[in-house]
């Protein structure tokens, strides 16, 4: 018997001429191109099989080579000698797809521009560089969230049960993130219809056109021309429609004209951030709702303020805002930086149980806000920007992926 045979004893003497023993591939890569079932071409480059006239010197070392990645090129069978099966041929090549998935196909990681992963890389000049940590991965997502596509425009109104709660700051808040991350144009409204409304204020003190103006101009065709007619913070590019200052005027805000300054906005900004009163009972209410998409609630750290958001989100769902409740976002805020850890943890868990875990931000208290001056985002507090993010991308999960209906 040959040594063809001994090697393999499951092939008979009047099969098909033995391959070479160096030919044969290892049962476990044959097991895995059986699977795969896939045909590649035999290699002309390789003797054939059988060749009584094959010297000592042509036949290649015993140690099979590593894969080869080159594809061959296709060849015909010598005449009289039997073409390889396809596990055979297979287990030499790669697949396409085994190629793609081994080779070409890598995670591009991003190395850390913070904290001693950062410093790490500076003091090695490179040599060393740490992937980004947990932290920063959750960082890069929130802003992916906040910078996903949208099409058409989206509406968050932010009520507060009571006043003092921080709502208009966290409009603010909110409102430069999305501006501030987003490639779109992002704008701020007054929806406040009360004397002391101050959203612009806030923003940018130099705004001075209000829905009046803005419905008065019959020459608005562009962005600039727009832009004309609303205030803008210099750091995170919000824009910003303030109300009627004047008191006489004050009465001007009603559900039409909402309506009206929004069709026109619309035409373009994509996210709108409405800043309401705290009376839910105002005819003006009417009219921020229908066109919301989503809303915040905002309370303070306290009982009674929890517990009037809680008397505004009952008014809701017993008006039929039940869609707009499922989107909602809690937002409690430590205006005094003073509250109580505990009633702030049971605050949270009675909020999770209507809108979800996920949906309710503790704010942090901030100096820079409780100055009650212009808000610069640069300027506040890591936690309090961070939860401003996490904020964002929780109403940002709701982006529509289809235009609505006008």
């Amino acid at each position: 018997m040959s040594k063809a045979s001994e090697a393999h004893p499951a092939v008979q003497r009047d099969s098909a001429p033995a391959q070479p023993s160096w030919a044969a591939p290892p049962a476990a890569a044959s097991t895995m191109h059986r699977q795969h079932a896939v045909h590649v071409p035999p290699n002309p480059n390789r003797p054939p099989t059988g060749d009584p006239q094959l010297s000592q010197a042509n036949r290649p070392p015993a140690a099979r080579p590593p894969f080869s990645i080159t594809p061959a090129p296709p060849a015909t069978a010598r005449a009289g000698q039997a073409p390889p099966t396809t596990a055979e041929a297979a287990s030499w090549e790669l697949t396409t797809e085994e190629l793609r998935a081994a080779e070409v196909i890598t995670e591009h990681k991003v190395p850390s521009a913070k904290g001693w992963r950062k410093w790490l890389r500076v003091a090695t000049f490179g040599l060393v560089t740490m992937e980004q940590s947990p932290d920063e991965r959750r960082f890069r997502l929130l802003n992916g969230i906040v910078n996903s596509p949208l099409l058409g425009s989206y509406s968050v109104v932010v009520l507060g049960g009571k006043g003092g709660v921080g709502k208009t700051t966290t409009a603010i808040g909110i409102g430069s993130m999305f501006a501030s991350v987003r490639k779109d144009k992002v704008v701020a409204i007054d929806g406040n219809p009360d004397i002391g409304a101050n959203l612009a204020e806030r923003i940018d003190p130099t705004a001075a056109s209000s829905y009046r103006e803005v419905l008065a101009d019959d020459r608005i065709e562009r962005y600039a021309d727009m832009r004309s007619h609303v205030g803008q913070s210099p750091v995170s590019g919000l824009d910003v429609l303030a109300a009627n200052r004047q008191v006489s005027k004050r009465k001007l805000l009603d559900p039409k004209t909402y309506h009206a300054a929004y069709e026109r906005l619309q035409r373009f900004y994509s996210v709108f951030v409405t800043d309401a009163g705290t009376n839910v009972e105002h005819p003006v209410m009417k009219g921020l709702l229908a066109k919301a998409d989503s809303i915040i609630m905002v309370a303070s750290t306290t009982r009674d303020s929890a517990q009037a958001a809680g008397k505004v989100m009952d008014w809701l769902r017993e008006s039929g805002h039940h869609e707009l409740l499922a989107r909602s976002v809690v937002v409690l805020n430590d205006v005094t930086g003073r509250s109580d850890r505990k009633l702030i943890a049971t605050l949270v868990k009675t909020f999770a149980r209507r809108v979800g875990g996920d949906r309710v931000f503790v704010l942090p208290y901030d100096r820079h806000i409780a100055a009650a001056g212009v808000v610069d985002i640069d300027q506040l507090r890591p936690a309090t920007r961070r939860q401003f993010l996490e904020i964002a991308a929780a109403v940002a999960t709701n982006f529509p992926a289809t235009p609505k209906p006008q």
